[in-house]
């Protein structure tokens, strides 16, 4: 498996205004298996509403540094527990481990005409239908400048 940084070009730019956007702390659970590699956050639907966004929107996750991600409704065992559920690779392109707090806010978004991808190991070999492989797996996966994709 492959990992590769983001560069060049966003594919999502979040541009939030802290002054209108309802921020929220919540404490960082590890995601579902099913989540992982999705690009995908769980929050309770009651936390969800409070930001202002919707199931599928693209929420703004700050620890060390701040990253994106889709959101989606917490499983019935994960709600009212103030915690936001997401994986690894999340975790670390926001910079948060298990059981810290992070920062969510509604992320207005802007999609990319183009994304730059460096890998992190050399590649043992690069062809075009790579490139085009590489796209469907990151296709409506949210990331932004620095972020790292498997």
């Amino acid at each position: 498996m492959q990992w590769f940084s983001v560069l060049g070009s966003e594919f999502l730019k979040h541009m939030t205004t802290p002054n209108t956007l309802i921020s929220l702390t919540l404490r960082v659970a590890e995601a579902q298996t099913r989540d992982v590699g999705r690009g995908l956050v769980r929050l309770d639907p009651s936390d969800i509403a409070q930001i202002g966004a919707s199931v599928g929107d693209v929420v703004l996750v700050s620890g060390q540094r701040a990253t994106v991600a889709r959101v989606m409704p917490a499983y019935a065992d994960m709600r009212g527990l103030s915690a936001i559920q997401m994986d690894g690779i999340v975790r670390a392109n926001a910079g948060a481990g298990l059981d810290e707090q992070v920062q969510v806010t509604l992320a207005a978004t802007e999609h990319a005409q183009s994304v730059t991808l460096t890998p992190i190991e050399p590649l043992r070999s690069a062809s075009p239908a790579q490139s085009r492989y590489l796209a469907r797996l990151l296709d409506r996966i949210p990331v932004t400048r620095r972020d790292t994709v498997r």
